[in-house]
């Protein structure tokens, strides 16, 4: 019946898409490296967040459930990578299974999903103690995750970006940066052509740390 009276219509046109241009003095000083993707691809995100203040309504539980997972993750990786030093000559796997409990904890309320979500974080310790072994008998130092920032003078605007792992080789000047994901991972072609640009952004940012850029 609805598909019916559709095509019943005759007269009826297709709107474009918003174009927001606010004044400049009205748009952000700053935004961080994962909001320059939404900036690219859905500038109106920006502009209802930033500008008009608006908030997505909060969706059904289940939907933050990859969410819940996701933060925990990033959680205990993080307090292993900061302890490190303390820890290193106990055994690192069942300190970071340690600091996946408590995430877990803080992030889920329930039991069962809590559970079955923790297997897979189980998996992820295992190859990331692993991993993080070989880099720094590589001669690595790492740190856990860094707020950096970029001040552009010309267009008065900072870039920031929150890295997740920072690897400093000793003695050279070669940095790796690491952005943990737990769900989607975008493509190398995505990345390099700048549709997915964080990386990018967060190495931009570390490269031109302590510098003004015009």
């Amino acid at each position: 019946e609805i598909y019916t009276k559709y095509n019943e219509v005759k007269d009826f046109s297709v709107i474009s898409r918003p174009k927001p241009t606010p004044p400049l003095e009205k748009r952000p000083k700053k935004l961080y490296a994962t909001q320059i993707e939404k900036l690219m691809n859905n500038p109106y995100d920006i502009y209802a967040k930033s500008i008009l203040k608006l908030r997505k309504k909060d969706s059904f539980y289940d939907d933050k459930i990859f969410s819940f997972f996701g933060q925990a993750t990033h959680k205990a990786l993080e307090l292993y990578t900061k302890y490190y030093e303390k820890n290193k000559d106990g055994d690192l796997y069942e300190k970071l299974i340690k600091y996946g409990k408590e995430s877990f904890d803080e992030y889920f309320n329930d039991e069962i999903t809590k559970e079955l979500f923790f297997i897979r974080f189980i998996n992820i310790a295992r190859w990331f103690v692993e991993e993080d072994k070989k880099i720094r008998e590589a001669g690595y130092n790492i740190y856990a995750e860094n707020e950096k920032e970029m001040y552009i003078q010309d267009l008065d605007f900072t870039l920031s970006a929150i890295v997740d792992r920072i690897e400093e080789k000793r003695n050279t000047d070669i940095i790796n940066i690491a952005d943990y994901k737990t769900g989607t991972q975008p493509s190398n072609t995505d990345v390099l052509s700048g549709k997915k640009p964080q990386l990018v952004i967060e190495a931009i940012i570390m490269e031109n740390q302590d510098k003004n850029v015009d």
